[in-house]
């Protein structure tokens, strides 16, 4: 479990996502502790849950009497806490963690508190071990900061393949009309920037959970055929 949350307050935005930051030194680089990167003490809100922007796209056109129909769609302008990318830093699973496997250690990019001039910075130089470094984001200081993600996609929804065979049942009197189509939903996802997972994956069906995914079951791609007759 990570800790995180949904908050609605007076003057932010509805369905803010809440977690631990780093901690950051005036210019903004991340400041380190033994090596390590430290945790700020207040909570920050890192953006809304709720999408700015919703939409799609549909066209239909006909080639040689088959119809094609085709459905794009997209979210965009909202935020999303990763409790899969948070885990998969901990256990060395993340594409990020490669950083210093080969060297067995790491050095933190960002600063630390001057040991001769305390109050001022000077670049972190202190090797830590790998699986020390990486687990103390999760495991120590649970750092949500790192795994806030921007969930905007666009999805290729649907697609719709048919014919109309009724000019092919010739002046028979019992079948009016044919029409036999393939249909595919959740095709493929043309754009995204959420590593891992798929950015419309959530942690259950709740109004207080919204944006914070943890594990959840990506969408399924499912594919059928529709058979229309008229008699």
């Amino acid at each position: 479990e990570y800790t995180v949350r949904l908050a609605h307050e007076v003057g932010k935005p509805m369905a803010s996502l809440q977690g631990t930051a780093y901690l950051r030194a005036p210019d903004g680089q991340i400041v380190h502790k033994n090596g390590r990167p430290a945790n700020a003490d207040v909570v920050k809100t890192f953006g809304s849950a709720i999408p700015t922007w919703t939409g799609g796209i549909s066209n239909t056109f006909v080639i040689r009497g088959v119809r094609i129909s085709a459905l794009i769609d997209g979210k965009f302008g909202h935020k999303l806490i990763s409790n899969t990318n948070f885990n998969l830093w901990r256990h060395g699973l993340h594409k990020a963690t490669l950083e210093g496997r080969e060297q067995g250690f790491v050095v933190g990019k960002g600063v630390m508190e001057d040991p001769a001039s305390p109050g001022k910075y000077v670049p972190n130089n202190v090797q830590v071990p790998v699986q020390t470094y990486y687990e103390s984001v999760r495991s120590n200081n649970n750092i949500a900061e790192e795994f806030v993600y921007d969930p905007s996609f666009i999805k290729l929804r649907q697609i719709t393949v048919g014919y109309d065979f009724g000019k092919l049942l010739g002046t028979q009197q019992l079948v009016k009309g044919l029409t036999v189509s393939f249909v595919a939903n959740n095709v493929a996802v043309l754009s995204k920037h959420t590593p891992n997972i798929d950015p419309e994956m959530v942690t259950a069906a709740s109004d207080n959970l919204q944006g914070l995914e943890s594990g959840g079951l990506p969408m399924t791609r499912s594919m059928g055929i529709n058979v229309h007759v008229k008699f």
